[in-house]
């Protein structure tokens, strides 16, 4: 292994359709930090459907976990069930820009009434163990999102972390942050990063 990429964690993000349970146990042998599940549906949590409950939410030790909804009593549910499970991280997935997730107020609509969000995430944070790691995922650009500080400083707030996604409308690619530190995560790639941190 190139000696450079010795000190550095290996974390696999939540893909969906590809980091099912047989895929993570592949995984397993290159030894990962953490791994994600797919995005899990609170809906199908809280309504106790058996493929999310007994196949999605089929765990490996170091797994974190990263669920999608709107609803906050539902997402307080089923983030509290994720616990339960001996999950130690748990993401919040409000990036994903796939309409079926979207028209439904999931993934990257949430970022479209940031005080709902806000309430959301207070309300997982107030609930989980102080020990449960709580994060989110946004996309920066996504439709009129412009306000990535917002959710930043959010995340500052709760003490948690933030992973950025960047919009590129030119080659719909999206590229992830590599900065843990939350306010940086998610104003990489903008030019205004100096003006904040010097704020």
């Amino acid at each position: 292994m190139n000696k450079d990429l010795r000190d550095k964690k290996i974390y696999i993000a939540p893909i969906a359709g590809v980091t099912d349970y047989s895929f993570r146990r592949i995984l397993r042998d290159y030894k990962p930090d953490l791994m994600y599940t797919e995005m899990v549906s609170s809906n199908a949590v809280t309504q106790e459907n058996k493929k999310t409950c007994d196949i999605m939410l089929k765990l490996h030790d170091i797994d974190g976990v990263q669920i999608f909804g709107k609803d906050i009593e539902i997402m307080k549910k089923t983030a509290l069930y994720v616990e339960s499970l001996g999950v130690k991280k748990i993401d919040v997935n409000m990036g994903c820009p796939m309409p079926k997730i979207t028209k439904n107020g999931y993934g990257a609509a949430l970022l479209s009434d940031p005080q709902h969000a806000r309430e959301l995430m207070f309300t997982l944070r107030e609930s989980l163990k102080p020990e449960t790691d709580l994060s989110m995922k946004i996309r920066v650009g996504y439709g009129e999102h412009k306000n990535p500080i917002y959710f930043a400083k959010l995340a500052e707030e709760l003490k948690g972390k933030i992973n950025a996604l960047k919009n590129n409308p030119a080659s719909a690619k999206t590229t992830e942050t590599k900065s843990s530190n939350p306010e940086i995560a998610a104003l990489e790639t903008l030019e205004e990063k100096k003006e904040f941190l010097e704020a």
